[in-house]
């Protein structure tokens, strides 16, 4: 019996196949084909490749900001914040040029709610492993304000600076 010959768009690897395939696999799970992902300089391998806590798709498909930048307008506020936090529009420069209003160290806390805490010059420190202090902030008018915190732990250097928006 002669060999039979199958003809190669009916092969199940056949190379259009494998295109096929290759046109609609999405390996983050995003929404956006890898090919598409490639497309816009986006990561096909995570599914928010800019890290601001909104996935390429929403970023691309559903708010109009940039997937490869966690803040889209340069106004110094993440994408994530100005839509979930503070409201404002991720892609107009709305929060302008931002002025230190009041400056606190650690130690003008104006009360140990829980924990044991020592003073050391500008520092708090935990004597225990959990607990919080109060501070007294001055605000000139209500508003949207950021507020910078800096952790510090005792054996090494600032290990993080964390903002958020605060509305008053």
């Amino acid at each position: 019996m002669p060999p039979q010959v199958v003809p190669a768009d009916k092969l199940y690897y056949s190379t259009q196949y494998l295109q096929n395939q290759q046109a609609h696999l999405d390996s983050d799970g995003d929404g956006i084909t890898d090919q598409d992902e490639t497309v816009a300089g986006t990561n096909p391998y995570s599914a928010d490749t800019d890290s601001d806590g909104i996935n390429d798709y929403d970023e691309i498909n559903v708010y109009g900001t940039s997937a490869t930048l966690a803040d889209t307008d340069g106004d110094g506020i993440d994408d994530y914040t100005e839509l979930f936090s503070s409201f404002t529009d991720p892609n107009t420069d709305d929060f302008g040029t931002f002025t230190t209003l009041q400056t606190v160290s650690g130690s003008g806390y104006s009360f140990a709610s829980s924990g044991d805490w020592e003073k050391d010059g500008n520092y708090a420190y935990s004597i225990a492993r959990n607990g919080w202090l109060d501070y007294s902030l001055s605000m000139p008018a209500a508003g949207s304000y950021i507020l910078e915190v800096e952790g510090v732990q005792a054996t090494s250097s600032p290990v993080s600076e964390n903002s958020r928006s605060i509305s008053t």
